[in-house]
């Protein structure tokens, strides 16, 4: 886990000119599964055959920030943390403080490499973005999830969600 501490960050104002873009899908069919360490939904981009080929429609992309310039980095997973307690259940901490949540976005660079599984441990590989999570009001984005949980309570169950 990494403790990201305040008063060690260093400010790179060359990010705010090239910000983080987020190309994402809405429609698509999901898995939701419990692995047994936490809950994962692998988004799955429509394949659509082309007579030539079958490509991936609806690919939801990564690119700009401190990403290289032309990388563009699928979303594989989508990873959920959280705790039995209501103040401890992210991996990764602020100034020491854990939260009742974090989602990881987990992308592979679909330019260098054929598969997540070659990306993985691979250099420019993978990129994840993680966010902490509060407990407030209900997250409209993150119901269809949160109705899956019933279904997926034990070890090695998933759920297949249809999109839009």
């Amino acid at each position: 886990p990494i403790d990201l501490i305040s008063n060690d960050a260093v400010f790179d104002p060359t990010l705010s000119e090239k910000p983080l873009k987020f190309n994402y899908s809405t429609s698509r069919e999901t898995e939701v599964l419990n692995n047994g360490y936490t809950l994962v939904v692998f988004p799955r981009p429509k394949q659509v055959d082309s007579g030539l080929r079958i490509e991936s429609i609806g690919r939801s992309v990564l690119s700009g920030g401190p990403l290289r310039d032309a990388a563009e980095y699928d979303l594989s997973e989508i990873r959920f943390h959280w705790g039995k307690d209501c103040d401890r259940g992210s991996e990764h901490l602020v100034n020491h403080k854990a939260f009742p949540m974090e989602i990881q976005l987990v992308h592979w660079n679909s330019r260098l490499y054929n598969s997540i599984e070659e990306a993985v441990g691979s250099r420019q590989g993978i990129a994840i973005v993680a966010m902490f999570g509060q407990i407030g009001r209900e997250h409209n984005g993150l119901r269809i999830v949160a109705d899956a949980l019933e279904d997926v309570l034990y070890k090695g169950r998933q759920k297949t969600l249809s999109g839009p």
